[in-house]
C-alpha cells in the first residue's frame, strides 16, 4: 500500500516512540486522545504493522533521514528509537 504519511502522523510516531502514551501525545498536539487512537490505528493499517513495536521497527528502517543526519536531535530520536525497538525484542 502506498500512503503518504503527514507531518502529524510523522510527529505522533516520534511522541508514540519516546515513549509517550496516547493522553500526553493529545495534550501535545491540542487533539482528542481518540484521535490518537485513530491516527495510529490508520498508520498500522497502511504499513501493514500489528502492533506499535513493528510500527516504531518500520518508522526507524524507512524513515530515518540519512541526509539530515548529522543533526544532534534527529540522531537522538533515531538511537532512542533503536534502543527501544532493541530492547522490546531483546536483540
Amino acid at each position: 500500500m502506498n500512503y503518504n504519511f503527514t507531518k502529524k502522523d510523522i510527529e505522533t510516531m516520534k511522541e508514540l516512540s519516546a515513549g509517550c502514551t496516547y493522553k500526553e501525545i493529545a495534550r501535545k498536539q491540542n487533539i482528542s486522545p481518540h484521535t490518537v487512537v485513530w491516527r495510529v490505528q490508520r498508520i498500522m493499517k497502511a504499513t501493514n504493522c500489528r502492533n506499535k513495536a513493528q510500527l516504531i521497527n518500520y518508522f526507524y528502517l524507512n524513515f530515518h533521514p540519512k541526509s539530515l543526519a548529522k543533526q544532534s536531535v534527529i540522531n537522538r530520536f533515531w538511537k532512542l528509537i533503536a534502543i527501544r525497538v532493541k530492547n522490546f525484542f531483546n536483540i
